[in-house]
């Protein structure tokens, strides 16, 4: 049995580790649990030869804010490390050829009436609560920007369809300034900054000399003592002293719970009738499936193509896969003695029809697709890894928003209940951390409430 006084945490990806660091600094006692041998969740770098790949996010984008006051806690400032190029180039592919982004080239891609509409800083008539990400940027920016720019990044990036994500859920901030301002440009001259951070460290990608996995090793190491390994949780029950957490090693009673598990794993242990509109709120939430495949091709046969971060395609071009990084260009320590490598993402809501077929059946598609676009020829690529994921990333469309509205309503917290992960507050690693530590800050709120 525990001490009733702690705090149970569930899920060791980035988002529990965060909210168990930032607990352990406001003096909180707490027990995260861990169902896998390891911590970091969707976080997972591997060590393939002599190269490095990321399973899951690819890098960090790092901002001032919460970000930069964990490297700075944890000791990581001086194990950060930008790509190669000073601005890595980012290209759009519209199915046959790749188009830079750049000022220099925008007008060009997306139409002069287009980028007039971006100069301008998108005045137009307000939204309204429910408006798609593809309605937002069409209204603000005309079709041009909403079909050849925002759709390949929200398919890229969030895995999503523009035309069902919500605006002020995905992009809440650029809502904010359209509700506030109508005008993009209004709101970033007048708004005043926000986080002052004192870091030494720039903000933009960087990554670790092994991997993204130093972050979530960094905070284990910092929270070793409380968290439970091979612990997978079965059932969460409210009691009158608190909490039951049932795991597959017994039973901790705990006086608060704080989820960082996928939404359904959650409404799966969830137990109890006052939670039964809270169980089917969180069955709501959809992740689409997605592949993380990284390929290698012969260094002498990538000599002529582009520099730059990578190239996100546009929805509907039939390209096999949503976007493609150009990995080991970006972070040269990542194979640093053998062939360059590609990071691709297949899948997504834009190419569910893709996760019937195996690596090895797709394999030729894409080579070819790939051989199209770089304007490269090679033998077929060697597969260094393939990754599936059913639970990745949440969809921020109309199912989240409403799931937002009950949380309003019905927020779990006057029950000691916190939820914390990629559905709450954003899905990116800065956006996590952003969240876990204002989560542990009101757990903390909360315990101090009891005791009065």
């Amino acid at each position: 049995m525990g001490d009733v006084r702690s705090v149970g945490i569930l899920g060791a990806g980035i988002s529990g580790l965060s909210v168990a660091h930032r607990l352990k600094k406001l003096g909180v006692s707490f027990i995260l649990f861990e169902s896998d041998s390891a911590v970091g969740g969707k976080i997972q770098t591997e060590s393939i030869g002599p190269n490095l790949v990321e399973q899951g996010p690819n890098s960090l984008m790092l901002k001032d804010g919460k970000s930069k006051e964990l490297l700075r806690e944890l000791g990581l400032e001086a194990r950060v490390c930008f790509p190669s190029q000073k601005r890595p180039a980012r290209y759009i592919c519209d199915g046959e050829a790749l188009h830079k982004i750049s000022p220099f080239t925008l007008a060009s891609f997306i139409g002069p009436a287009a980028m007039l509409r971006i100069l301008s800083g998108g005045f137009s008539r307000r939204a309204d609560s429910l408006e798609s990400v593809h309605e937002f940027f069409k209204r603000k920016m005309g079709v041009g920007v909403a079909e050849r720019l925002v759709a390949p990044f929200v398919s890229g990036i969030y895995a999503g369809d523009s035309h069902r994500l919500i605006a002020k859920t995905s992009f809440p901030k650029l809502f904010k300034w359209d509700e506030e301002f109508n005008s993009f440009w209004g709101a970033l001259l007048t708004r005043k900054s926000g986080n002052q951070d004192h870091s030494k460290l720039p903000s933009g990608i960087c990554s670790f000399p092994t991997g993204l996995r130093e972050l979530p090793e960094a905070l284990y190491q910092d929270v070793e003592e409380n968290v439970r390994l091979n612990e997978r949780v079965l059932s969460l029950k409210k009691t009158q002293q608190g909490w039951c957490i049932r795991t597959n090693t017994g039973e901790t009673r705990v006086s608060q719970v704080v989820s960082s598990l996928p939404a359904p794993v959650l409404a799966n242990i969830l137990e109890g009738p006052d939670y039964g509109e809270l169980r089917e709120k969180l069955k709501g939430l959809r992740y689409p499936w997605i592949r993380v495949l990284h390929l290698a091709y012969p260094k002498e046969n990538l000599q002529n193509i582009p520099r730059g971060f990578g190239f996100l395609n546009i929805p509907g071009k039939s390209l096999p896969f949503l976007g493609c990084l150009f990995s080991s260009q970006l972070f040269e320590e990542r194979a640093p003695q053998s062939a360059p490598y590609f990071t691709l993402f297949i899948g997504g809501e834009t190419q569910a029809h893709l996760s019937t077929l195996e690596v090895e059946d797709s394999l030729e598609d894409i080579h070819q697709s790939l051989q199209q676009v770089l304007g490269f020829r090679s033998a077929l690529p060697e597969v260094l890894s393939s990754k599936d994921w059913s639970q990745g990333i949440p969809q921020y469309d109309e199912h989240h928003f409403r799931f937002l509205e009950f949380l309003l309503e019905n927020s779990p917290e006057k029950y000691g209940l916190f939820l914390s992960s990629n559905y709450i507050g954003g899905i990116s690693i800065p956006e996590c951390i952003e969240s876990s530590y204002a989560t542990a800050d009101k757990v903390c709120k909360a315990l101090k409430k009891s005791t009065v």
